[in-house]
């Protein structure tokens, strides 16, 4: 399994791809995504079609957390990150679960040639 190493860099390498994920969904919607992986935090601040990261040290009271296992499970597709948050016994607004599955699209996952059989 992939291992984080760095938040804050996995965050600015997958800003891309969460921008284009959030502009070819076509949703419209405006609020903030504050997340703790571990001990470090990110927030997400989607405006309309605009989407843009906050790195940020604050805890909010909305914040969902998870493990770095987890985070990466999402990351690469492996497991819906809003199961993942309600296993934790964590109810998000419906708002928040369409703007996570957007985000983060469970699917094929991928596998990286040095772990193939």
């Amino acid at each position: 399994m992939a291992r984080l190493v760095s938040l804050p860099a996995l965050t600015r390498a997958m800003l891309p791809e969460w921008q284009a994920h959030w502009q070819r969904s076509l949703a419209h919607w405006s609020g903030e995504i504050s997340f703790t992986i571990g001990k470090e935090a990110f927030t997400l601040r989607i405006s309309g079609t605009n989407l843009s990261l906050l790195d940020t040290s604050n805890v909010a009271p909305d914040t969902l957390a998870m493990t770095p296992q987890t985070f990466m499970q999402a990351i690469f597709g492996y497991r819906p990150i809003v199961s993942a948050i309600q296993a934790h016994e964590r109810m998000l607004p419906g708002d928040h679960v369409t703007v996570l599955a957007i985000l983060f699209p469970a699917g094929q996952t991928w596998i990286p040639a040095s772990d193939w059989f």
